[in-house]
């Protein structure tokens, strides 16, 4: 019979067990045991990721679980500790991210705690799923069914475990294996009848518009992109997406890119004429229809979802499928099939692929030029032929994203970590150190403006100090850029948004990263065999931005 053990040993053993190779943290007298056990005799199958901020520990498990889509572990102190990483916990909550916040609290036995606040109902209000373990008895098992749940969709989660009950002798269990994804590769069939009502909808819209498939997040996932597209075929229907999902139909004829205020004008205009859009594992969100403004009360709406509370969330629909991705896809065009209805040929014209092929999301117009400095469109245009081919691109939040979604090419194979889901600016930079240590196959570009990643500068020594293979790309236009222009918009002078920034390109190298700065195309032109060159740790590209550029997404905003 198993005996006892020590509890940090057990815990470690149980990371392990799970399949943990990476733990983010910053040391926390509480925590030493922890971080210790797996520093000193862990280190080989777990590597420790040591921090400068608590918030920067909690954004690079999210980062890593995004972009691994698996569990990304942090373990922090109590008290100060975690309250640092709010901003963190919201993004990942609101993204459904898989981390593990592992998080001790006030002993039992303590009348008095000088790092105690009402800790437990601060993660609630900002994780939301909270699990207290207060026995030795219940740590280990506890813990493992943490995992499971993780394992099987559930996240974030944070854990909290009394200081005592961490320096405590825990009942020790024999090895088990990782807690692997329950019907990880069965498909949740679609209802028939559900599926038979989307069929009569797409009979009723008339044929007088092309329809549009618009796939997110869901559909990667569930690898249905041959099934829609095969589906689209069937219904001469055009291909769009969200942004999280850019780029998956970027090798087809049809594909009108993603949807949305960021999105491309021609995407936008298809949905605006289209009288049915059916959206596969996306949330129909206000960034993917554009707070509402793509679809109308006179648009039919089908929304397929494996997650029942995702459909008609955001967006009024007309169905409604639970069901995987690729299996409601083909079950789709099993039922077209089977009532003979064919509509090739009806729009996907010569025409039709003519437009979309001449189609620019690229803001027009000219700014007012500012000596040495690059206007965004030509730099990121510029970094689009330079930089590697196969990507896993990073942003942070800010005007310049837009900029960036214009300019950058994504393919099926690409992929985009957005960190919006809280909007919070100085998520990029460790969510992309984070995606960074995680991804084994593409190149991890971040990009991040100066005011966002001004707030969490610190983590780019991390990064270094780590030898962390990214490229780093600040967009410099020594403002909070969006802010700037709506206060010019608002009739301000805008300067309460300008703030001047360090050098850049001087601070990286100080903090251990190799780096550039970047005034013209020409200059990431000559560029490109390092940005090509294998990584062994971050480089850094210092790019100042013609402050006096603005995005159509700003332009167009309702600012009353």
């Amino acid at each position: 019979m198993p005996g006892t053990i020590q509890a940090a040993e057990g815990v470690v053993d149980c990371l392990v067990e799970q399949g943990v190779d990476t733990v983010f943290t910053l040391a926390s007298e509480e925590i030493i045991p922890l971080l210790s056990e797996i520093e000193d005799n862990r280190g080989e199958e777990i590597d420790l990721v040591e921090c400068r901020h608590e918030q920067g520990a909690a954004a690079m498990a999210d980062g890593y679980a995004r972009a691994r889509d698996d569990v990304g572990v942090c373990i922090v102190g109590r008290g100060p500790a975690i309250a640092q990483t709010g901003t963190s916990l919201v993004t990942a909550s609101r993204r459904g991210s898989k981390v593990l916040y592992l998080v001790p609290e006030s002993r039992l036995t303590a009348a008095h705690d000088g790092k105690g606040f009402q800790q437990e109902g601060f993660l609630r209000r900002l994780v939301g799923d909270v699990e207290t373990i207060r026995s030795p008895e219940r740590l280990l098992p506890g813990l493992a069914d943490v995992f499971r749940r993780l394992h099987n969709g559930d996240g974030p989660i944070a854990v909290q475990v009394p200081i005592d009950v961490l320096e405590s002798d825990v009942p020790a269990r024999e090895p088990r294996r990782r807690a692997e994804d329950w019907g990880k590769d069965a498909r949740m069939k679609p209802d028939g009848e559900a599926v038979a009502r989307a069929i009569e909808v797409y009979r009723n819209d008339g044929g007088a518009t092309a329809p549009v498939l618009l796939a997110g997040r869901g559909a990667v996932r569930a690898n249905a992109k041959e099934a829609i597209e095969q589906l689209a075929e069937r219904m001469n229907a055009y291909l769009a997406t969200s942004l999280p999902a850019i780029g998956y139909f970027g090798d087809h004829p049809y594909s009108l890119g993603p949807a949305g205020g960021l999105g491309t004008t021609v995407a936008n205009e298809r949905l605006r004429e289209s009288d049915l859009v059916v959206g596969f594992g996306a949330s129909l969100n206000h960034h993917t229809l554009d707070s509402g403004t793509l679809v109308d009360e006179d648009t039919s709406v089908v929304h397929v979802d494996a997650d029942p509370t995702h459909i008609g969330r955001f967006t009024d629909v007309d169905v409604g499928i639970v069901g995987d991705a690729k299996t409601t896809a083909q079950a789709l065009h099993a039922e077209l099939e089977r009532r003979g209805i064919d509509r090739r040929g009806a729009f996907w014209t010569d025409e039709a692929r003519s437009d979309i092929e001449a189609s620019t999301p690229v803001t027009e117009g000219e700014f007012e030029p500012r000596p040495g400095r690059v206007d965004p469109r030509e730099l990121v245009t510029a970094l689009d032929a330079a930089l590697p081919g196969e990507r896993l691109v990073v942003t942070d939040v800010g005007q310049y994203i837009g900029w960036v979604f214009d300019g950058l090419t994504f393919g099926p194979d690409d992929r985009l970590i957005w960190t919006v889901d809280f909007l919070a600016l100085g998520q990029g930079l460790p969510a992309g150190i984070g995606a960074a240590l995680a991804e084994q196959e593409r190149t991890c570009v971040v990009f991040c403006g100066d005011g966002g990643l001004m707030m969490i500068l610190q983590e780019l020594e991390t990064a270094a100090r780590n030898d962390v293979p990214m490229i780093l790309v600040v967009m410099d236009d020594e403002a909070l850029g969006a802010e700037y222009h709506m206060g010019r918009m608002r009739g301000h002078s805008g300067e309460v948004g300008k703030v001047s920034s360090p050098d850049f390109t001087r601070v990286a190298s100080a903090l251990g990263a190799r780096s550039h700065t970047v005034r013209s195309a020409s200059d990431v032109e000559a560029l490109e065999p390092t940005l090509t060159d294998d990584l062994t740790g971050p480089l850094v590209l210092d790019c100042k931005v013609n402050p006096n550029a603005v995005h159509r997404a700003i332009g167009e905003m309702d600012i009353d």
